[in-house]
């Protein structure tokens, strides 16, 4: 009788090639959700500079920003903010010769509406937007402005992983 030889991997060898494979799976996979995070978090700090541009040109042709308010929602704020920008209706005072500014206000990259803020004072002399990033990341933080953004609310401090545009001398 002759001896046939079988040629093939053992059950052990293709166990560790598979928990190799799944090793590496995992950590695609864990490297891909740092990637997105700080997309979003890059798409962020995007954004508001964009509003903040937009809030300029609004304030060099009203001479004011938007002097909005809400019932106390701040995602009530910020879509008047983004009607005022964009249609001249709900600014907190009558526009003088409107024209649209920004037709589509962004909202956060994640989906919620309670990530991004507005806020003015000094009569519209001055303002803050502020964004909550998901890492607390020094090359968005580093460059953007800290200390409080409403009275005590002190969200734009980097370690609350605010990100903050407006007026430098802010009012409180």
């Amino acid at each position: 009788m002759k001896k046939i030889n079988f040629f093939g991997f053992t059950l052990v060898e293709l166990l560790v090639v598979v928990s190799i494979v799944a090793f590496l799976a995992a950590m695609a996979i864990g490297n891909l959700g740092i990637s997105r995070i700080k997309a979003r978090d890059a798409r962020r700090s995007s954004d508001l500079k964009q509003i903040a541009n937009a809030l300029n040109v609004f304030y060099d042709r009203q001479n004011s920003y938007p002097r909005v308010s809400g019932s106390g929602a701040w995602s009530e704020i910020w879509d008047r903010m983004a009607d005022c920008l964009a249609k001249g209706t709900d600014c907190g005072f009558t526009p003088v010769e409107f024209q649209p500014i920004m037709t589509s206000v962004p909202r956060d990259p994640s989906g919620g509406s309670k990530t991004y803020f507005y806020w003015y004072c000094d009569n519209g002399q001055k303002y803050r937007l502020l964004a909550i990033l998901e890492r607390n990341d020094a090359t968005f933080l580093n460059g953007d402005l800290d200390g409080n953004f409403y009275q005590t609310d002190a969200r734009c401090q980097d370690a609350a992983k605010g990100y903050c545009v407006g007026s430098e001398n802010w009012c409180w």
